[in-house]
Formats: structure tokens, C-alpha cells, sequence
């Protein structure tokens, strides 16, 4: 759930950012609950949002490490190529 109230302020951050880079536009309160069900749709609906050239996958990522604690045994995986549109 931290991750999820993390990504909500994130995302609030960026599309703040932006708006002040667009004439006339704006970021309300309506806005930020928009984008929250987007973020909930896109999650339980992958297959509307994303190609899906590989399996949808909404609770991994594209690039990911594994970190051994007290040792230079880390494991990164990188997804390549067209496999990346299946990822949110």
C-alpha cells in the first residue's frame, strides 16, 4: 500500500509539473481521483492499456535487482526488446 499512496503523490507531483507547462491548464482535486481510477483500471484491466507482446505483468518490472546482503552476489533482470509493453 506504501507504494501505492507513493505512486498516487508521484504521479500528482508529474502532472503538476506538466500543467504549469500547458496554457490554461490545471490540476484539481477531481483530477487526482481521475487518475487514481486510471491507475486502478489500467491495473485490473492491463489488456485495455497495455500490447502485451508477452504475458501482462502489473506487479513486476521491467528492471529489477536482487541484493544479497553482505555480498557482490546481485541479480538484475532486464526485460529487452518488445517484451517491455507488457509491463505497467
Amino acid at each position: 500500500m506504501t507504494e501505492l499512496v507513493s505512486g498516487n503523490k508521484l504521479a500528482e507531483l508529474i502532472f503538476q509539473a506538466l500543467a504549469s507547462t500547458l496554457k490554461g491548464a490545471h490540476i484539481g482535486e477531481h483530477t487526482l481521483v481521475g487518475l487514481a481510477f486510471l491507475f486502478v483500471d489500467m491495473f485490473t484491466h492491463p489488456q485495455l492499456y497495455l500490447n502485451g507482446t508477452a504475458p501482462f505483468n502489473v506487479t513486476g518490472a521491467v528492471n529489477s535487482c536482487v541484493f544479497d546482503l553482505n555480498s557482490n552476489n546481485n541479480k538484475c533482470t532486464v526485460v529487452q526488446g518488445a517484451a517491455r509493453d507488457s509491463f505497467l
